[in-house]
């Protein structure tokens, strides 16, 4: 989803106060981006089923459908599309609601506009995903599922090509498997956090007991967390939601930029 000029990011802004929708659409228009407006929640979902959004940015409080009944229905249309919330209202329950439901970010209003448009473009310059695992075939299968979902992914067998990798680029979060060929993910992680200290990274192993040793010191040393194999698909894309919401409220200042 990084902006593109001849393929422009899209964005569905629902809101049934037309002023607001109107200025959001002349200044996201203006930054570059593809936008189209809905009036509520039902109109808003014939677009979302007509054509795919990157982001849907909706009002949380609207008559007949609210904003977490739209990101339901969005989900079950459009698993890629990335949902933004704003409200006027102190509505804390329907704040939990939208963030269990899959929201990055509620945004009060008035909007802080600087604040919207950073995050938008932070959501829009997706950092690429690593995978460092030596089973290829899981490697490839892991490469497509999260491309499918519109994640840039890369993946490596060997450690050395990975620590290279983390040298050149900045990743979104790093699948490193507990158990590679004449290494195990402890050392690997040392490694990777020696080059980049920030990096996130989320161990993953099909040896719960045999690995559980190591896991808890990799946890020790800063290891995000750990996914055990078969992959939960469920868990998996709710952990990258759930890094990506974390990441925007480091660079806004942290969640109370988000609720009102």
């Amino acid at each position: 989803m990084t902006q593109n000029p001849a393929n422009p990011v899209s964005i569905l802004i629902v809101d049934d106060d037309d002023g607001m929708t109107q200025t959001l659409n002349y200044i996201l228009t203006e930054k570059g981006y593809e936008v189209e407006t809905a009036k509520d929640g039902f109109s808003a979902i014939a677009r979302v089923k007509e054509r795919l959004f990157d982001i849907v940015l909706t009002d949380i409080r609207m008559p007949g459908m609210d904003g977490v009944q739209l990101l339901s229905e969005v989900k079950k249309i459009s698993s890629q599309t990335t949902t933004l919330m704003m409200t006027a209202y102190a509505v804390p329950d329907l704040v939990d609601q939208a963030e269990k439901e899959g929201a990055l970010a509620v945004f009060p209003k008035p909007l802080d506009l600087d604040n919207l448009i950073v995050s938008i473009k932070e959501l829009t310059n997706k950092k690429p995903i690593l995978i460092l695992d030596d089973d290829v075939d899981f490697c490839k299968s892991l490469q497509s599922l999260l491309n499918d979902k519109g994640y840039n992914t890369t993946f490596t067998t060997e450690v050395d090509e990975a620590i290279n990798l983390v040298s050149e680029a900045a990743y979104n979060i790093i699948f490193l498997d507990m158990k590679l060929n004449g290494t195990t993910g402890l050392e690997a992680l040392i490694a990777i956090k020696k080059v980049d200290p920030s990096a996130i990274v989320a161990l993953i192993t099909a040896y719960r007991n045999e690995m559980a040793g190591l896991v808890a010191e990799s946890l020790k040393r800063s290891a995000y967390t750990c996914l055990y194999k078969p992959l939960d698909i469920d868990e998996l894309l709710g952990l990258l939601k759930e890094i990506e919401r974390k990441r925007l409220q480091g660079i806004l200042g942290g969640a109370r930029k988000f609720k009102v």
